[in-house]
Formats: structure tokens, sequence, C-alpha cells
């Protein structure tokens, strides 16, 4: 595998997690049993 290939593979993995973790806490912050933190 080339080296310009598998940098480009583990940058999307990290974007990916960045991802699910951006949606995992918007979801979780828009619980109604947890305060909102704006006003």
């Amino acid at each position: 595998m080339p080296k310009n290939e598998y940098k480009q593979k583990s940058e999307c993995r990290v974007l990916l997690a960045f991802v699910s973790l951006s949606t995992l806490s918007t979801s979780w912050s828009l619980l109604p049993n947890r305060p909102l933190p704006l006003e």
C-alpha cells in the first residue's frame, strides 16, 4: 500500500471518529434529563 494512501485512510478514520464523537456529544446534550449548557 502506498504511503500516501495510508495517510489518507488514517486521516479519514480520524475525521470519522471526530464526527461521531461530536454527534454523540450533541445528542447527549439534547437529552431531556440533562440541562443544556446554553442559556
